[in-house]
């Protein structure tokens, strides 16, 4: 089973949902927030840049999915739906078992382009 945590914002150019991280960063630049609620989003941003691998290969149409088993990056993105839903800014996690083709597959996460019925 795969897991994404997306918003509301379609990206013109996929036609895709915008994922949980891009949403964190609007968020902290476009709403009023409460400053521990800032500072626990960067504290959990900076979690995942040191925890989370960055796709070498990435591209616009291809989506990122956190793996089932990588239960700690999961709690991690709960904590930012949970600030982010507090302010309005609903996020809605999506399940899959067929992310797509995958490109790029490490111990936490696919990277896929998606089959026309997956969810994103």
């Amino acid at each position: 089973m795969f897991v994404r945590f997306v918003g509301g914002h379609i990206d013109r150019r996929t036609h895709k949902r915008h994922g949980i991280f891009d949403a964190a960063g609007t968020a902290m630049d476009v709403l009023e927030l409460e400053s521990y609620e800032v500072e626990r989003l960067r504290s959990v941003l900076d979690w995942f840049n040191a925890h989370l691998p960055v796709p070498t290969t990435l591209t616009r149409l291809q989506i990122c999915w956190f793996k089932a088993s990588a239960r700690e990056h999961l709690a991690r993105a709960r904590e930012i739906q949970h600030i982010l839903d507090a302010n309005g800014v609903l996020i809605e996690m999506l399940t899959t078992r067929r992310p797509g083709y995958v490109v790029y597959e490490d111990e936490f996460q696919v990277a896929a382009h998606p089959f026309v019925r997956t969810p994103a």
